[in-house]
């Protein structure tokens, strides 16, 4: 590797859970990693790749909007989904869709904690303990009514 004396214009492709042997490729200080969850995301993101200095050729459908040569979705900006009046649900790439499905609850146990959050990716230091670490460290903590978990 490397180590950033060398630039050269690369993608990495892979799943959006648990993968094994591509952190030395990936885990580089300066690179940038995104898992862009639909179409609008991924074109957004892609052209925010090539004004990185990253050449990438992508054609499929997208919405009017997206299709404005100037749409760009910049780095660390979330995406509403569906606005709630009381529950915020946090997900990442794929995950969204599983996240804003309905979950009929027939009955409240102490031990319900499956029900409340789940992650798939790695149990320890994945993006659930991230999300739960940032909510942690933020005003918005001392709001809640409990502690977050992370199954």
């Amino acid at each position: 590797m490397p180590n950033g004396d060398i630039h050269v214009a690369i993608v990495f492709r892979g799943l959006n859970c648990r993968v094994a042997g591509v952190l030395c490729n990936t885990a580089r200080y300066g690179s940038v990693i995104v898992s862009p969850y639909d179409l609008e995301d991924a074109r957004g993101l892609f052209k925010a790749a090539i004004h990185a200095r990253t050449r990438l050729y992508v054609s499929f459908p997208v919405s009017k909007e997206a299709q404005d040569k100037d749409f760009v979705i910049e780095f660390d900006k979330a995406k509403v989904m569906m606005p709630g009046t009381n529950v915020t649900v946090v997900a990442f790439s794929r995950t969204v869709g599983e996240a804003l499905m309905p979950l009929l609850k027939r009955e409240r146990t102490p031990n319900d904690q499956p029900h409340c959050f789940h992650q798939k990716g790695w149990g320890q230091s994945g993006i659930g303990f991230e999300i739960v670490g940032i909510i942690m460290e933020m005003e918005a903590f001392d709001y809640l009514d409990n502690n977050p978990l992370s199954a």
